[in-house]
């Protein structure tokens, strides 16, 4: 009799944690949205980020885990009195370095919380996402509270999930490596960055006092750019900003620099470069993008995706990169909102051909744009994560060109998208 009353408070416990909002949505498609995601009526713990004893940091917690909950219309930040004991409460954790460290600090703090939990007669399994927007090629993960929580309440997330990609010195390009989201049986969901609220909002200043324009206007045709084409890494190695993985830019910057037709090129840096220039927008890095047709963007050596991509993206010029296996997943297609190239010979006739093509080059300017406001706000982003699709629909009449979440509508508006 006992063994059956404990299995059956077991089975009982495991229902009543699965009945948790964000799992019950992810198991079932047809869960009803609307009823049950009221504005903010999930709290999310970004931890170690609001973990007092661990004092970090980064462009990424602020840019995209603060700034998304913030605008999302359903998600929002935990205060300490909810983030053990609230039914919905959802973790969302940034993986830290050591490694190791992380995670014995992260499995402790769900202990101590279960024993919270239990004592409330609460579940003791709650959904925990492992985040992680570094350019690591590793697939980390945190057995320790696997074993806590369960492996069914454990969500990985990469942004960096391509391996094997290498520039290939015979050829003198990259070899493109294989897309990889799965390791020992473990799934990885891929996390790409997002277009900057900030750089959206210095983008709209601009956008006001030099051109009385604003995000939702045809940006693309409103005005005669001056530079032909830019590729913002330069080629003589003597800017200080990061130097490692970076043989394909340095060559894209050489061919451009040499190779083109046209003297109307920018290669170089605008602004202030590297770890301190993603802190906070570039004003002068925006303008020159604003005037500017075709911008050039190249991934590093190793991995794809950076906010050099959403930042082109964002100023309604032509956008031409590298191939990216991640593309698909971004939304984008090649010679319909990006141009892609593969080779030196691609780069200079596709840059040729799309300067002297104004209409193709404006319309799919057009589109880039639309998909990068559309779909790669830090909103979408976080949403993704917990629900695994966008959740805040835009309905306003400006709508995807807004610069913050709650510019959705008129009142909030939850719908699955």
């Amino acid at each position: 009799k006992l063994l059956k009353s404990t299995t059956t408070t077991t089975t009982a416990a495991a229902a009543a944690a699965m009945d948790h909002v964000v799992m019950r949505f992810r198991k079932d498609p047809s869960f009803s949205v609307e009823q049950e995601l009221q504005p903010n009526s999930v709290p999310i713990m970004l931890w170690p980020f609001q973990d007092q004893a661990w004092k970090v940091d980064s462009a990424d917690m602020t840019h995209i885990e603060t700034n998304g909950v913030h605008e999302s219309s359903v998600l929002y930040l935990a205060p300490k009195a909810v983030r053990t004991l609230h039914k919905n409460v959802v973790w969302l954790t940034d993986v830290k370095f050591p490694p190791s460290e992380w995670c014995k600090r992260l499995t402790q703090k769900a202990e101590l919380t279960q024993s919270r939990r239990k004592k409330a007669g609460m579940p003791l399994q709650w959904p925990i996402f492992v985040v992680d927007f570094t350019d690591q090629r590793t697939y980390h993960r945190c057995k320790g509270l696997e074993k806590v929580v369960g492996k069914e309440f454990m969500f990985y997330s990469k942004r960096s999930v391509v391996v094997n990609r290498v520039f290939d010195k015979k050829t003198k390009w990259v070899s493109l490596g294989t897309k990889v989201l799965q390791r020992d049986n473990i799934n990885y969901e891929h996390i790409p960055l997002v277009v900057r609220t900030d750089i959206v909002e210095t983008l709209q200043h601009i956008l006001q006092y030099r051109y009385q324009a604003t995000l939702s206007d045809p940006i693309e045709t409103l005005w005669n750019r001056s530079v032909d084409i830019a590729h913002y890494w330069p080629s003589d190695g003597r800017s200080g900003i990061g130097r490692f993985q970076k043989q394909l830019r340095d060559t894209v910057s050489r061919v451009m620099e040499q190779q083109l037709f046209t003297s109307k090129i920018f290669v170089g840096v605008t602004g202030t470069a590297d770890r301190r220039g993603r802190r906070k927008p570039q004003t002068a890095y925006v303008r020159h993008m604003l005037d500017t047709k075709i911008v050039v963007v190249t991934q590093r050596d190793e991995w794809e995706g950076h906010y050099r991509l959403y930042e082109a993206l964002l100023s309604g010029a032509l956008v031409m990169s590298d191939e990216m296996l991640i593309l698909k997943r971004l939304g984008l297609e090649n010679g319909t909102s990006i141009i892609e190239f593969n080779s030196v010979a691609s780069l200079k006739s596709l840059a040729e051909y799309y300067l002297v093509h104004d209409q193709e080059r404006h319309a799919i300017a057009a589109r880039g744009r639309y998909i990068a406001m559309s779909q790669h706000r830090s909103w979408h982003r976080m949403e993704e994560i917990v629900f695994g699709t966008i959740v805040t629909k835009c309905t306003a009449k400006e709508c995807p060109y807004i610069v913050h979440g709650n510019e959705s509508s008129s009142s909030s508006s939850i719908s699955q998208v």
